[in-house]
């Protein structure tokens, strides 16, 4: 009967065990896949950026550029893009409108290269040159490369501190061994030790799994994921300032006048970005147009995002000249505000930890590391 007992209670452990460690090595290998994607992507963009500089058509740029990245699921995307912009420009509207309805309901292209379309759009559609906006992009994403290995690294002591506390127990069972305590056939043979070792590992996989949660959602905090921020967000994070500051500065670049600017900028968003904070971003487009620049820039003076542009503005003329340098000025201390955000989160995981630790890891010691060598030394 004892047998049979301690036979169920380490396979649970095991299971227990077993799914936590495959919990973990999915999330590591998730990550992995994530920044390599990113990486290639940022080959891609890089690359259309070269070719449209060096003169060549949008569509033959994008054509060059799948041929150079190593990734078939991008290359493909790339391919069916350029199949429908000749399509488009050939007047074949139905394929447009079937195209735009694919990438609304997240078609490969829309998933591999979703933003890219869109700037290739604004490129077409306002004349913005296609290598400026791939040039904003591949910045961009640079920027979301620095902040995931900001993190990751102030992250690493942190789970530092997890594998220590993991590995106190089994230290405990050597001293135990070496003491001639016997503590590993305690554990497999006495019914205590047994219930000793299940309670242990609900405590510990407790813990990982309390970790993995809080290290997770204190990444999306500070706008993880791939480049934007938490998946179904509303509203504009600092980081949707800053690509919307890309594409306004571009259209100021190329000549287009403040108003029309800002509406390029605004539409790449959509309306169902906008939250009801953000309303005001749509008020100085219709300001703006209406020629009331002042009390345009006034309602967005006080804003966390747009405020140091909105303050320019209203110090200098009509002309975007001047006021495109200070928003890509902004658009850039956006995204270094960021990453000195993902910093700071991650060292805060430290003191985050402390929950886990007291409730999980320490108990865990205990059961598994003090009390056998108690009961060892007791002689019980």
């Amino acid at each position: 009967m004892k047998t049979m007992i301690n036979a169920i209670v380490w396979a649970a452990v095991v299971v227990m065990w077993g799914y936590v460690a495959a919990h973990v090595a999915q999330r590591i290998l998730r990550d992995k896949r994530t920044r390599r994607k990113i990486e290639l992507e940022r080959e891609f963009i890089g690359a259309v950026s070269r070719e449209s500089q060096a003169g060549a058509r949008p569509e033959d740029a994008v054509l060059a550029a799948a041929q150079f990245v190593d990734d078939e699921a991008i290359a493909n995307g790339a391919l069916q893009l350029v199949a429908r912009y000749r399509l488009s420009i050939q007047g074949d509207k139905d394929v447009a409108a079937d195209a735009g309805e694919g990438a609304e309901h997240g078609s490969s292209t829309q998933r591999n290269l979703g933003y890219f379309c869109q700037l290739w759009g604004i490129a077409t559609e306002r004349g913005i040159p296609l290598s400026v906006l791939a040039e904003a992009y591949a910045c961009d994403i640079d920027a979301a490369l620095e902040r995931r290995e900001k993190y990751e690294s102030a992250m690493a002591g942190a789970r530092l501190t997890v594998t220590v506390l993991l590995a106190l127990p089994i230290g405990a069972v050597i001293l135990g061994q070496t003491m001639g305590l016997g503590t590993p056939q305690f554990f497999v043979r006495n019914p205590l030790g047994a219930l000793l070792v299940l309670v242990g590992s609900v405590l510990g996989c407790a813990g990982v799994q309390w970790t993995e949660f809080l290290t997770r959602s204190q990444w999306k905090l500070v706008g993880g994921g791939s480049r934007a921020g938490p998946e179904k967000q509303v509203g504009l994070t600092s980081l949707d300032i800053a690509r919307g500051l890309d594409i306004f500065t571009a259209a100021l670049q190329v000549g287009l006048p403040t108003n029309r600017a800002w509406t390029v900028m605004v539409q790449h968003w959509g309306p169902d970005k906008l939250a009801e904070a953000d309303r005001d971003v749509l008020t100085v487009g219709h300001l703006l147009d209406m020629g009331d620049f002042a009390q345009a820039w006034k309602k967005l003076k006080a804003h966390v995002g747009f405020g140091p542009v909105a303050r320019q503005a209203l110090q200098q003329a009509r002309s975007g000249t001047a006021l495109s340098v200070g928003a890509g000025a902004q658009a850039q201390r956006l995204r270094q505000h960021a990453n000195n955000e993902a910093t700071a989160a991650a060292e805060k995981m430290l003191v985050v930890l402390a929950a886990p630790l007291t409730l999980c890891f320490l108990p865990m010691f205990v059961v598994v590391g003090l009390l056998p060598l108690a009961i060892g030394l007791a002689g019980i």
